[in-house]
């Protein structure tokens, strides 16, 4: 079919509908399809031999016979005969409903169904699956709204008293409508039994209202009513991956095959099996990165808390013991976690690896990170300090051209509104030119190890630490670098020291203002920041 040729679907379509009408005048054996696929192409026929890949069609124009994946249809038509063959339910998104997911004290979460945040006497009663027991408004943390599927904290029984109240039993009796809306439900949350009812009651109202869909559902009850405890097991594994309880999916798994070693279902279960291992594979890949940055700030700020941490000893920590201590904390953190103990037989290889997949998809835990050595960039040196920088000098050139505007402003302000200011810059200038200041009586900027004993105070060591290890620890993929200008003499490299008193040629005491190098940054004028994800 050529790319351009519009008219050629219309004449498919009535080319169809003219076989269709052929073959409706001699048959009635088997319903029609009128299947739209994705390349465009319009064919009449029958489907046959359904299953969750795709289907067989027959033509009726030709009579030939050839294989489909759901995926070569039109996706409102694969909906439509996905829903006729019972491989997708059209009541699943009503099966969703309100709760709670409540955070005891203790760390566990549980999901209610009944809260009353207004009563403090009202108990919040757990999930039906659970242990059944009340819960103590005093026992409770936190509460979340979400929407979870109703069998996760109903009863069967319950759902569906539920929605006959909703529908109402006076309408059930005569709607097939509202008798078809409540057989999928009820499908969808296994209760067979009452599916199958509504189902026939359907056919009884309309014998040719959704005919095909009702004369397949009423064909497979049968054995999924014989299979409804394998299905219950096989959505309890699906239960409890999203509620992130994965070894107890994995073991459900486990049992299934054990209980049922010959079951119809086995490649549903290793279907469910891989999903848990893929939503545990996403699962841990957030979660780890999320304890892995959390362990890395805890432990660098327990480090900077120190006194008996030297210099050398911080840059040593950061270089290698940090990225154990990290490691062995996140693994202790899965291993104990509070949350349906998620994988709590996860090794270190497996910890690095998770944290590892961080890199291959971009998730919200993948946003830039930056950590800056701050007052501890000048132990770097300037060269090392810069190193990777993009255009460095000329940002620090303009930085110092705004802030020498900048100085120049205040100097003009302070004239216009102390007069005397003039004159004793004039004093100092003219003393300037004439005392001879030994450089040893200026105050100098601290030695590395003077900066770390004495300086630095705890924030300053903690950042010093993670950025080390951020750049040069090996855990981290840096994606760049940049600075900030240094906060005491803003990219300048140096500062004015006021009031400094010295003698001039002739003896005199005087009062003036000395440039110094930057006591913070040593002259370089900039923090380093390192960003890494």
């Amino acid at each position: 079919m050529h790319a351009l040729d519009t008219a050629r679907p219309a004449r498919w379509i009535r080319r169809a509908l003219l076989v269709f009408s052929m073959w409706a005048g001699c048959s009635t054996a088997a319903e029609a399809d009128i299947l739209r696929l994705k390349d465009g192409r319009v064919l009449l026929g029958a489907v046959t031999e359904p299953d969750e890949d795709g289907f067989t069609f027959k033509r009726y124009d030709n009579g030939g016979s050839f294989r489909l994946s759901w995926a070569d249809v039109n996706p409102l038509d694969a909906k439509r005969l996905r829903v006729d063959f019972g491989f997708e339910n059209l009541a699943s998104e009503a099966v969703l409903v309100d709760a709670f997911q409540v955070t005891l004290r203790d760390g566990r979460q549980i999901l209610a169904h009944t809260v009353d945040k207004a009563d403090p006497q009202r108990w919040f009663v757990q999930a039906f699956d659970e242990a059944r027991e009340p819960i103590a408004p005093g026992r409770v943390k936190d509460l979340l709204k979400v929407r979870v599927p109703a069998n996760e904290v109903y009863t069967l029984d319950q759902i569906y008293a539920a929605k006959v109240a909703e529908v109402g039993a006076a309408k059930l009796e005569s709607d097939k409508v509202e008798n078809l809306r409540l057989a999928r439900l009820l499908e969808v949350v296994l209760d067979y039994q009452n599916a199958q009812k509504h189902y026939q009651k359907v056919k009884e109202l309309d014998a040719e209202y959704a005919s095909r869909e009702i004369a397949t559902a009423l064909a497979r009850l049968p054995e999924k009513i014989k299979l409804r405890e394998q299905d219950v097991q096989l959505a309890a594994v699906a239960q409890a991956s999203r509620r992130s309880r994965f070894d107890e999916a994995l073991k459900l798994c486990e049992d299934f095959l054990a209980k049922w070693p010959s079951s119809p279902k086995k490649a549903e279960l290793e279907r469910r099996n891989q999903l848990v291992l893929t939503a545990r594979a996403t699962w841990a890949r957030n979660r780890v990165t999320q304890l892995w940055y959390k362990a890395a700030d805890d432990l660098a700020d327990e480090a900077a808390k120190d006194k008996k941490l030297s210099l050398d000893g911080a840059r040593d920590l950061a270089l290698g013991r940090l990225g154990e201590q990290i490691l062995a904390r996140v693994t202790q953190e899965i291993q104990s976690d509070k949350d349906g103990k998620a994988w709590a037989k996860v090794t270190g290889d497996e910890i690095r690896a998770a944290f590892a997949s961080r890199h291959g998809e971009r998730t919200p835990l993948r946003r830039e990170q930056r950590i800056s050595y701050s007052e501890g960039t000048f132990v770097l040196g300037k060269g090392t300090a810069a190193k990777g920088i993009p255009k460095i000098e000329e940002r620090l050139a303009r930085e110092k051209e705004r802030e020498a505007r900048k100085r120049e402003q205040q100097q003009q302000q302070q004239q216009q509104q102390q007069q005397n200011q003039n004159q004793r810059q004039r004093n100092n200038q003219q003393d300037q030119n004439q005392v001879q200041i030994d450089p040893a009586s200026l105050p100098q900027p601290p030695t590395e190890e003077e900066w770390w004993t004495k300086s630095a105070g705890r924030e300053d060591k903690k950042k010093f630490l993670l950025a080390t290890y951020a750049e040069r620890g090996g855990d981290l993929q840096v994606i760049g670098t940049d600075f900030s200008v240094c906060s005491r003499c803003r990219g300048t490299g140096s500062e004015v020291l006021e009031g400094f008193q010295a003698r001039t040629r002739d003896g005199r005491l005087s009062v003036i203002d000395v440039p110094v190098v930057c006591r913070r940054c040593a002259g370089i004028g900039f923090d380093r920041v390192v960003k890494y994800w």
